[in-house]
């Protein structure tokens, strides 16, 4: 119909997620969909004819953040936000109530969100075109934040309570070190999936305190502890069934019982990954056809 769509989302940062996401989000509304970045802060500019995506992603992670926690007028749909704390329930309605179609990406958002509909949780979007299992391998994928957490999150009260005890990634190293031949990322970056996908060749555990590490972990069929360091990784584990697999960043002592653990039940770990992926694959793809008719009317 000759009509711009936009999608508006963390698109100005080098977070690989943040990129995995919008490459998938062009999968699904059209590869000449524009980004809009959270910079953008009003849409007046845009034009009446226009339609916008908020997504996916854990956009809202203290509240609604502008321009949506005002007025929109111009027709828009929510497709696979996340929060971490939490947002205020009159905003969410709002924003619910004019929305032409609203997914929520897990159900931590939706509790938090105050909504009760669970038909408006899919999956973090990427799970629309899922990475390929993996064949393993011998080494053990590292993936830490490029900042470490004293710098960044554990500056900042409300995460440094919810982190906890800290452990640094000198310690991490050490441990890990013992048990196997350690490749390290930080998932920073302008890459995609393809990058994910050549970084984790001959990978064969994977120990990451980045979401989308354990995202990729999931999807490949590749054994893994998560680092909780932010309250939509455990989400993520406790919804994959792998909550044993997910500890508290300082729980380093953990680690040796849980890697052998995971190793003697790979088989167990591996069939509730590739579950999980498929049940999250229908769901996205379902909710994407909805949205792409709901914006064709």
């Amino acid at each position: 119909m000759n009509k711009k769509i936009y999608i508006w989302g963390w698109w100005q940062g080098k977070n690989l997620g943040d990129n995995w996401i919008l490459s998938t989000m062009k999968k699904i509304f059209g590869s000449d969909s524009a980004p809009l970045s959270t910079d953008i802060l009003d849409f007046k500019t845009m034009g009446n004819g226009d339609f916008i995506i908020c997504g996916g992603g854990g956009l809202f992670v203290h509240d609604v953040i502008p321009p949506w926690d005002k007025k929109v007028n111009i027709p828009y749909g929510v497709f696979g936000i996340g929060t971490e704390f939490g947002a205020d329930k009159e905003k969410i309605t709002d924003l619910y109530k004019n929305s032409h179609f609203f997914y929520v990406r897990d159900y931590m958002t939706l509790n938090k969100f105050h909504m009760e509909d669970k038909s408006l949780v899919i999956a973090d979007v990427t799970f629309f075109d899922p990475l390929p299992i993996s064949n393993g391998g011998n080494n053990i994928l590292f993936i830490w934040r490029k900042n470490d957490l004293d710098i960044s999150l554990y500056s900042k009260d409300k995460w440094k309570k919810y982190i906890g005890e800290y452990a640094s990634i000198d310690r991490w190293r050490g441990v890990l070190l013992s048990f196997s031949n350690v490749i390290e990322s930080s998932f920073d970056g302008t890459e995609n999936e393809n990058w994910i996908l050549e970084s984790m060749n001959n990978v064969g555990f994977i120990v990451s305190q980045r979401y989308h590490g354990i995202i990729s972990a999931i999807q490949m069929g590749i054994p893994c502890v998560a680092l909780d360091i932010c309250p939509k990784i455990k989400s993520l584990m406790d919804d994959c069934g792998l909550s044993e697999y997910c500890i508290k960043i300082g729980e380093i002592d953990k680690f040796p019982m849980l890697y052998e653990k995971a190793m003697s039940n790979k088989k167990e770990i591996i069939n509730k990954m590739k579950r999980f992926t498929k049940d999250n694959n229908s769901l996205v793809i379902n909710a994407a056809n909805l949205a792409i008719s709901r914006i064709n009317k």
